[in-house]
């Protein structure tokens, strides 16, 4: 074999592992155009004239997965009431979801819009969702000019929503929000609320959780809620790679957005008051659970 010929293979197999040694440091895969819109074509939502509702930016990590249409189409359901809503779903994977994007192509409206996107992470990742998170964010900073203002909420694709407690964070979120997450063995996570002296408004004191109450602000990702303004001011708006699983919250809310208890209004005063819970899909075969 002639040198020429040995030096094309080699150039080519270094030109190659290159791309792929990039892709594996990157992590990221975007659908063609960097976005996907499902089903229609973009329109830009904006407040309504008079005081309406502000634009709520959901951010959704997903995975392929059995139950991945039974949830993402129980979120969807609480969605759909609502106006003036960007549904940012992101794929754990280096594409989209055919089935996804089939099943909820008609998500899209006069005042509601998804926007599917893709990145993948290693297996062996520990921080679920973490990367995702901040692909939305990206997306949704990128574009903010677009919507005047709006309030960031994270929902995780297996959790269950009251879509009547959604239009509350859409509607009453100021820098940020707080509120409970039920927890389906009965016991609920949120917080605890007092009275701000001479006011008919309250603060919150301390928040409740049976899980690593040590933490800074010892919270749930489900259980709050923050303005995309305020996010936008910050320089590092971002979950931080370097905190471990269970700690995102805490750090993000605490590090990247400065945030005191003291700065969050709560949504949700007494205990029984819950529009977000924890829930599991599952399949049985033979008596054994599967998720």
């Amino acid at each position: 074999m002639s040198l020429v010929i040995w030096k094309s293979i080699f150039l080519f197999v270094i030109a190659t592992g290159l791309v792929l040694w990039g892709v594996t440091l990157s992590g990221e895969y975007l659908d063609p155009g960097g976005w996907e819109l499902v089903g229609q074509t973009w329109t830009e939502p904006v407040l309504q004239a008079g005081g309406g509702n502000k634009t709520l930016f959901v951010v959704t990590p997903t995975h392929n997965r059995v139950t991945q249409l039974a949830d993402l189409i129980r979120l969807r359901q609480a969605l759909l009431p609502l106006d003036h809503v960007v549904w940012v779903l992101v794929e754990d994977g280096r594409t989209t979801n055919p089935q996804v994007r089939s099943r909820l192509s008609d998500f899209n409206g006069e005042n509601r819009t998804l926007v599917y996107l893709s990145k993948h992470v290693k297996q062996n990742n520990k921080r679920k969702g973490l990367h995702q998170r901040n692909l939305a964010l990206k997306w949704i900073y990128e574009r903010a000019h677009i919507f005047h203002d709006g309030v960031v909420y994270f929902a995780d694709d297996d959790n269950t929503y009251d879509y009547l407690g959604l239009a509350r964070i859409q509607k009453h979120t100021g820098k940020a929000s707080i509120f409970n997450v039920g927890l389906v063995k009965g016991t609920t996570e949120g917080p605890i609320v007092v009275a701000r002296a001479g006011t008919n408004s309250s603060k919150v004191l301390k928040i409740r959780t049976n899980w690593k109450s040590g933490r800074r602000i010892p919270i749930d990702m489900g259980g709050f809620a923050l303005s995309l303004r305020y996010m936008r001011q910050q320089p590092n708006p971002y979950f931080s790679e370097k905190v471990a699983q269970g700690y995102q919250e805490s750090d993000f809310l605490s590090e990247s957005m400065r945030l005191a208890l003291s700065d969050f209004t709560p949504l949700t005063l007494s205990e029984s008051d819950v529009f977000v819970w924890h829930t599991k899909t599952a399949y049985i075969i033979k008596d054994q659970f599967y998720v």
